[in-house]
């Protein structure tokens, strides 16, 4: 098939490759000069999720007054979006939590083997550093964790519960005060430049054929 990509970040870099392997014809289209260049850039810098993720875990969607929660609401928010929020809301419930990673952690493990298999295949360094802390900064965090450490043990996810000196002993650039309440620490998980690996990526598809980007286009 000839198959459109329309945005040049991680997910339509990654879509490219995939696509290009199963034998089609890509094109990926860009409003940038180049990939990478828009919500890839900002991303966390996590390679892949983890039971903790804020997306999916019981801390995103905080339920006590006035806590950030990590939905930040501007001028135009409007009924999908906050039906979306509502959604999100829900997944607080540990029944709820622990339906939604029995149906993640397939995904996470498939995404696993394919980064596995493009970092072999082809050598690519992108600044790739192993160990992810998570920082819980009060005893209510920590219960609002509980559901989620509870589901590391149910799937044997390799996991060290830190206290704050144990934190800043491992990264040295985490500071004791203000006190915190300790942290998670994933010694198998990674983190990595997101868009030096999309970059990386697009270099291989260029070298490769089969995949034409159109930078610097707008799609209306």
């Amino acid at each position: 098939m000839d198959v459109i990509v329309i945005g040049g970040g991680i997910v339509g870099v990654a879509t490219a490759y995939q696509l290009r392997a199963a034998g089609h014809r890509v094109c990926v289209v860009e409003r940038h000069a180049t990939v990478a260049q828009g919500a890839t850039y900002g991303h966390g810098g996590t390679v892949l999720p983890t039971p903790l993720d804020v997306w999916f875990g019981p801390t995103f969607m905080a339920s006590r007054q006035g806590a950030k929660n990590g939905v930040i609401s501007k001028t135009g928010f409007n009924g999908p979006a906050r039906q979306f929020v509502k959604q999100l809301a829900a997944l607080q419930e540990p029944e709820a939590f622990s339906r939604q990673y029995a149906r993640l952690r397939p995904l996470i493990e498939a995404s696993r083997e394919a980064m596995a298999d493009i970092e072999a295949r082809f050598g690519l360094e992108f600044e790739q550093a192993s160990g992810l802390l998570y920082l819980v900064r009060s005893e209510q965090e920590w219960q609002q964790t509980q559901t989620a450490l509870d589901l590391l043990h149910q799937y044997e996810v390799p996991h060290h519960v830190l206290t704050p000196a144990e934190c800043a002993a491992f990264e040295h650039s985490v500071r004791t005060e203000p006190e915190f309440a300790g942290g998670v620490l994933f010694d198998h998980e990674r983190t990595a430049n997101c868009p030096l690996f999309a970059k990386l990526i697009k270099q291989t598809l260029d070298t490769q054929g089969g995949v034409q980007f159109m930078l610097g286009c707008e799609v209306s």
